[in-house]
Formats: structure tokens, C-alpha cells, sequence
């Protein structure tokens, strides 16, 4: 098992830089909603977004490395939840049933995604009417920066046009996180 490198991810996911605090609230999940956390690396979302959840609520947490996700269950069996179910992807949509999410949380991970506009397309029958979309990703940065050098930043104006391409408007932009971007999108008809 990757044990410390989940352990670090979640750690830099728990920073005081990441805010996740505000993360959280900024998000809004609720008791009895059903999320994807789409790459949960070490699952430190997915355990915050299953706390808000209780109830009859889901966490989905899908990646694609096999040993994130052993982590995950491990993790979330130790806390008692549940409701969170480890989902093994190959960077393609997750295998969840149609119209069975509330909120899809996207944190750092949207610059693996190979086609935004096609992917979050294909997505869209995965979400109950009124479905969310958070997505959080390194901004490019102006100055050097180890985000930007290995690909793993995407302009906040990329993300907006791809996610309209896809069927969806942005709802809110949040500015608190310095170095990324966050944006709530729903689908436009809504």
C-alpha cells in the first residue's frame, strides 16, 4: 500500500493554504446527498464530504490507482463510515448510477481529464436535476512554479469555456484559495 503517499496528499489537502474549512461550506453538501469525489488521492475530501452527508447520504470516491483507494476503504472503515465506497476508474467517467449525484468534487484534478469539454458532456446523466460541480485547480501562475512546470495547471477561463461547451454555466467563483481557482457549475437549463 501507498500509505504515506495518501498520508501526504492529505496532509497538503488539510493545510492552512488549502482552507478546507472553507472548502467545505463553500461546497454546501448536505445530510442524504450522494458525491463523487473524482481523483480522491488519499481521501481526505472524502472523508469531510461523508461527514456532511450522514444519514442516507453516499460518498463515491474514485481514482485510479488501486492503492489510494485500499487506503480510502481502510481509512473510512476506521472512522465507522460506511457510506463511503472506494471506485476504481481508468481517468474515464466512474461507474455510478444516472441521475444519483448531488455534487461532483473536483480538487486538483481536472488537468489529467483529456477531453474537459467531452468528459464533463458524458458526466452530465450521472447528476440529479439541480447537480453541482465544484472544481478546484492550480491557477497558471505568471512566475515559476512547480504546478505549471508539470502541467497541472489550467487557466480559470479554460475551465469556464470548456465546462460551457460541455452544457453547463458557472454558478459561483470563489477567490479565497490563492494559488487555484473554484468555481461551482450547473448545468445551464437550471
Amino acid at each position: 500500500m501507498r500509505k504515506s503517499k495518501a498520508e501526504m496528499f492529505n496532509r497538503k489537502a488539510a493545510g492552512i493554504h488549502s482552507q478546507p474549512d472553507r472548502v467545505i461550506e463553500s461546497v454546501d453538501a448536505k445530510p442524504g446527498e450522494t458525491v463523487l469525489d473524482l481523483g480522491a488521492g488519499g481521501g481526505y475530501y472524502a472523508i469531510r464530504l461523508g461527514a456532511c452527508v450522514t444519514g442516507s447520504g453516499q460518498v463515491y470516491a474514485a481514482d485510479v490507482n488501486e492503492s489510494m483507494l485500499e487506503y480510502i476503504d481502510q481509512y473510512a472503515q476506521t472512522l465507522g463510515m460506511h457510506h463511503i465506497e472506494p471506485i476504481k476508474t481508468n481517468g474515464g467517467v466512474p461507474d455510478v448510477p444516472k441521475k444519483s449525484l448531488d455534487l461532483v468534487f473536483v480538487r486538483n484534478v481536472y488537468h489529467h481529464i483529456e477531453n474537459p469539454a467531452l468528459f464533463f458532456m458524458a458526466l452530465s446523466d450521472k447528476l440529479r436535476r439541480n447537480g453541482r460541480i465544484a472544481i478546484i485547480e492550480y491557477k497558471k501562475d505568471k512566475r515559476f512554479s512547480l504546478s505549471a512546470v508539470w502541467g497541472h495547471a489550467t487557466e480559470e477561463d479554460a475551465i469556464q469555456s470548456a465546462m460551457e461547451n460541455a452544457g453547463y454555466r458557472l454558478e459561483t467563483r470563489y477567490d479565497f484559495l490563492k494559488k487555484q481557482s473554484f468555481g461551482i457549475y450547473v448545468h445551464k437549463e437550471e
